[in-house]
């Protein structure tokens, strides 16, 4: 199997689902944050489906990593296989940082779904690090 071989089925790995998928979290994320109601099950699926996905992101991104590389400091005509593949690797760099810069948001979603007090051990766990991290950002101002 030829590099630009590797480099078009990591493509695919990265393509369809990756994108798509932060796409389709992102936007039943906006949709569920807008309403002023707060159903555990809608907050544990979009923590479940963000962990998935960030999960997958960051795979392809240390996967990807030496091919990457490799297209950037070969010498010579680069294939547009290559460029793409890099601008695919940046992207999903994005994506994953957009994914990781919505987790309070989706944890604070997912403890105030439950009464204070109230909640299995892991969101009690959650509302004490969405606190603590509201602590640390009021401090700073």
């Amino acid at each position: 199997m030829s590099t630009a071989d590797v480099a078009k089925d990591l493509i695919t790995l990265a393509g369809g689902p990756s994108i798509f998928g932060v796409a389709a979290l992102l936007g039943f994320l906006a949709s569920t944050l807008a309403k002023t109601e707060r159903d555990p099950r809608k907050g544990w699926y979009l923590l479940g489906g963000g962990l998935l996905l960030t999960g997958w992101l960051v795979m392809f991104i240390v996967i990807a990593a030496p091919t990457v590389v490799a297209s950037w400091t070969a010498t010579g005509v680069v294939s547009p296989t290559f460029v793409l593949l890099s601008a695919t690797w940046l992207v999903t760099i994005v994506l994953t940082i957009v994914l990781v810069s919505h987790t309070r948001a989706v944890l604070v979603y997912l403890t105030d779904s439950y009464p204070p007090g109230a909640g299995p051990r892991s969101v009690k766990l959650f509302r004490s690090l969405v606190t603590k991290s509201s602590h640390v950002v009021s401090a700073r101002s």
